[in-house]
């Protein structure tokens, strides 16, 4: 009696999950956007084209189209697709700024990688910094140890003031860059 119990229950279980399944809805929109830079010795213009794409189906057919998706003909078409283009005028002076934010960033970080190899040299070979992301070594931390080592083996050394310098510099100026861009959201 009770496997007879069980098997019903069993059954009914899966016919209200697979009812679930077909009634339940499911939306979905992707969105994609592509940017084109024009400029000239006015300003420049930034056009950003963004594509929705607006999907409408069941649990179980998304669980159906993702099984058709492996097959070049099975993709379905989208139930909904809007396009639209934004257009926004951009000063020359705030390309300028970010530009010139970036390489400040660069330079800096440079300084940092050339701030790691002067320590790396006066390591022994076990407890050398490495350059990039490590998973056996603490990377938050490791701008305030290569400072340490750094003034710990170069105390007259002055590239750790170079890289802070280079650091207030690129935010100053990515600070100057966002002023300029305010006028889009106000």
């Amino acid at each position: 009696m009770k496997t007879r119990v069980r098997l019903w229950a069993g059954i009914l279980g899966v016919v209200v999950v697979l009812l679930l399944s077909l009634t339940l809805r499911l939306n979905y929109v992707r969105s994609t956007a592509a940017g084109e830079l024009f400029w000239n010795a006015d300003g420049a213009y930034l056009f950003i084209g963004i594509t929705d794409l607006g999907y409408r189906f069941s649990y179980l057919g998304r669980a159906l189209d993702e099984a058709k998706e492996i097959f070049p003909f099975g993709v379905p078409p989208p139930d909904n697709k809007h396009s639209s283009v934004l257009v926004l005028d951009v000063a020359i002076s705030a390309v300028l700024l970010l530009t010139a934010a970036a390489t400040a960033a660069v330079v800096a970080t440079l300084v940092f990688y050339i701030m790691i190899g002067k320590v790396n040299e006066k390591l022994p070979e076990n407890q050398k910094i490495p350059y990039f992301f490590s998973f056996s070594y603490p990377y938050l931390q490791k701008p305030a140890i290569v400072r340490r080592e750094y003034k710990r083996f170069y105390p007259s050394g002055q590239l750790h003031v170079l890289r802070i310098v280079l650091q207030v510099i690129a935010f100053g100026l990515a600070v100057a860059a966002a002023k300029q861009f305010s006028h889009w959201w106000r």
